[in-house]
C-alpha cells in the first residue's frame, strides 16, 4: 500500500537531520518535527499551539515577530539563512544555524524555520581561536628569547599579550 502524500512528506520532515517547525499567520505552531520537540525540550502534543514566539528569546522576539509579519506580507517569499537564537523549556537559550521562510499549503501559507543546534560548534571554534592566539604568542616570545630578549622583558611582555588576548577574546563572545 502506497503513503498519502501527507504521509510522506511527514516521513520525510521527520527524516530531515534538523529540527523543523512550521507556524501559521498568526504565529501558532501547527507543525514540529521529533527534533523540534528535541531541541526546544517540549512534547509534540506540547509544541502545537503553542505561538511560535515563545521558542524565541524575550531580547529578539520583537525583531522575530516582525520579520515573521513581513514575510507573510510579501508577494514573493523570502528564503534565507541565518544565525538565530533559540529558547529551551527549562528557560536556556542556544544559538542555531536556521533557514527561514513561507511555504504555501492547502490550509494557507506557513512560516517553515528549519535549523539546528551551533552552540558547541561556536565554543569548539572560539577554543581554537584562543589556542591559535596563545600558540602565537608563545612563538613569538620564543623567537624574542632567541634572539637574547632578557627574561625580564619577555615575562613583562608574555603578561601583556595574556592581557590583550583575554580582552580580545572577551570582546568576541559578547553576542548582539
Amino acid at each position: 500500500m502506497r503513503a498519502t502524500s501527507e504521509e510522506a512528506l511527514r516521513a520525510l520532515l521527520e527524516g530531515l537531520p534538523d529540527a523543523i517547525v512550521g507556524a501559521d499567520r498568526d504565529g501558532i505552531v501547527v507543525f514540529a518535527n521529533a527534533l523540534a520537540e528535541d531541541l526546544f525540550g517540549y512534547g509534540r502534543g506540547e509544541l502545537l499551539g503553542l505561538p511560535i514566539s515563545m521558542l524565541w528569546p524575550e531580547r529578539v522576539r520583537a525583531r522575530y515577530e516582525r520579520n515573521m509579519r513581513l514575510y507573510f506580507e510579501l508577494e514573493h517569499p523570502l528564503r534565507f539563512t541565518e544565525r538565530a537564537y533559540g529558547l529551551r523549556r527549562d528557560g536556556s537559550q542556544f544559538v542555531g544555524e536556521m533557514s527561514w521562510g513561507i511555504v504555501e499549503t492547502a490550509e494557507g501559507p506557513l512560516l517553515l524555520a528549519v535549523g539546528r543546534d551551533i552552540t558547541r560548534r561556536l565554543e569548539a571554534e572560539r577554543r581554537l581561536r584562543r589556542q591559535t592566539d596563545e600558540q602565537a604568542v608563545v612563538a613569538a616570545l620564543g623567537e624574542q628569547a632567541l634572539r637574547g630578549v632578557a627574561p625580564r622583558e619577555l615575562a613583562a611582555e608574555a603578561a601583556e599579550r595574556v592581557g590583550m588576548a583575554m580582552s580580545a577574546e572577551h570582546v568576541r563572545i559578547v553576542e548582539p
